[in-house]
């Protein structure tokens, strides 16, 4: 029997050793990036956000400020001992229906529970939204944001997918010399205004090395995902784009890419067409360069920024010797080769200026080069 006692006392020992302890307030301030994707892995959104104690003396209850861009807080139950978090059906958000005179609830919920028929079913009221905590990443699992009829009789799904969140540490910083069109020069004559440089500006960022590919979370300081793909070309590593992939979508009108751009007035801002932007060389594994470049709905033509270059420095080492890249694509023979010139436009016959080469070969890889004739 008193070995057993002692047994069970060295198990709780070890139990309690292992439990976490709270965050302090300066390590919850390093949870800044909020990354939001469909349980299908398709980017969402993202957004700045921060995490406080709304009572300091109560570190079981923490909010999460400006959920998902929102400029709302989110209320979550913390479990130290487990490293585990919760959150019950939450009203996150409200709006008022003209048509009925009413206000219906925006509520924060796990999956499941956005699945059922309405607010008053017993498995509703009791579910959870569960999640993780550590000191470099706070996790939720798959919920959704459900609008619920005043009387709580039914309510509808706002996202057709259900999204997992992550809020973690920022591991890069990027810097930017903006670009934008310069109203007050307009021309009287022709009514074209000049793109100019504007503020330089520097932020930090979050970087995912996933093997083949980077993901870039932030790009201008704004919600987006921009996704790097590695090459080379003449044995030197260099990172592009895919032209037919978008970086944020807002709806159908606002679904805007990045493209190489060095257009000098706003009349070309109406010729953009989607085309690879390539990086410079990479020198160090730590840096990724690029040159002109601008984030554009090509619907709706419409510029959300752009840049004359932007410089991303990071914290760790990329990956540079990735199983699945050849060392040379340029010793296979492509199956498809087009041009672009620098305003984005394909060009059948390239000559007298500077490129961007984007050769296919078989087996579905891309390479993107900038080429000078």
């Amino acid at each position: 029997m008193k070995k057993f006692l002692l047994l069970a006392l060295a198990l709780c020992g070890a139990s309690a050793a292992s439990a976490m302890e709270p965050l302090t307030a300066e390590q919850l301030s390093k949870l800044t990036i909020n990354v939001s994707n469909h349980t299908d892995g398709t980017f969402c959104l993202s957004s700045k956000v921060s995490l406080e104690y709304p009572d300091e003396t109560n570190p079981r209850l923490l909010n999460i400020q400006n959920f998902i861009g929102s400029g709302l807080p989110l209320r979550v139950n913390v479990d130290w001992d487990n490293g585990t978090v919760w959150v019950a059906p939450y009203t996150f958000d409200s709006e008022f229906n003209e048509d009925d005179y009413m206000t219906y609830y925006h509520m924060v919920v796990s999956e499941e529970a956005s699945n059922l028929p309405t607010p008053m079913d017993p498995a509703f009221t009791s579910s959870k939204l569960t999640g993780t905590i550590s000191e470099t990443a706070l996790t939720l699992e798959p919920w959704n944001i459900v609008v619920a009829h005043p009387y709580f009789t039914s309510m509808t799904k706002k996202y057709d997918k259900a999204i997992t969140t992550e809020i973690v540490q920022p591991n890069a910083k990027m810097t930017l010399q903006m670009r934008g069109v310069n109203w007050d020069k307009e021309d009287p004559d022709t009514y074209i205004c000049p793109i100019e440089d504007t503020e330089l500006i520097t932020f930090d960022t979050y970087v995912k090395d996933n093997d083949s590919e980077v993901l870039v979370y932030n790009w201008d300081d704004m919600a987006s995902c921009v996704k790097l793909y590695k090459s080379k070309v003449d044995g030197k590593y260099v990172f592009s784009t895919k032209a037919d992939e978008y970086i944020y979508i807002r709806n159908a009108k606002y679904q805007y890419g990045i493209y190489p751009f060095d257009g000098q007035t706003d009349e070309t801002l109406y010729d953009i067409e989607a085309a690879p932007l390539v990086s410079e060389p990479v020198t160090a594994a730590n840096e990724i360069d690029f040159g002109y470049w601008i984030i554009y709905a090509l619907t709706r033509q419409n510029d959300r920024s752009m840049g004359r270059y932007a410089k991303l420095n990071l914290d760790f080492n990329l990956n540079l010797d990735t199983d699945g890249i050849s060392d040379s694509l340029t010793d296979q023979t492509p199956v498809k080769v087009k041009y672009y010139n620098l305003y984005g436009i394909e060009v059948a016959n390239p000559e007298n200026g500077v490129f961007v080469k984007v050769s296919t070969y078989s087996d579905g890889r891309t390479a993107s080069a900038k080429i000078v004739l």
